[in-house]
């Protein structure tokens, strides 16, 4: 997540949210649930990565990139 620092997450229905980046409010990241039921972690996917939100998230990178993103760690509310 770069210098942005942690931001906020927003969660929507438990199955992803958004992070906000604490500066100017705009969001910054997409967080994903990856991986399968023994191997998943919670993925933060940049925002210029989304190229549309029809029919779910459509993005400009390879499954295998998000793959790859590192596990973030985040506090999301109750």
């Amino acid at each position: 997540m770069g210098s942005r620092g942690r931001g906020d997450a927003v969660r929507d229905r438990g199955e992803g949210g958004l992070l906000a980046d604490p500066g100017d409010h705009r969001v910054s990241h997409v967080l994903f649930q990856e991986g399968h039921l023994w191997g998943r972690k919670e993925v933060a996917i940049p925002i210029s990565a989304v190229t549309g939100v029809e029919d779910g998230i459509r993005l400009n990178i390879t499954k295998q990139q998000v793959e790859n993103l590192p596990p973030v760690d985040i506090d999301h509310p109750s």
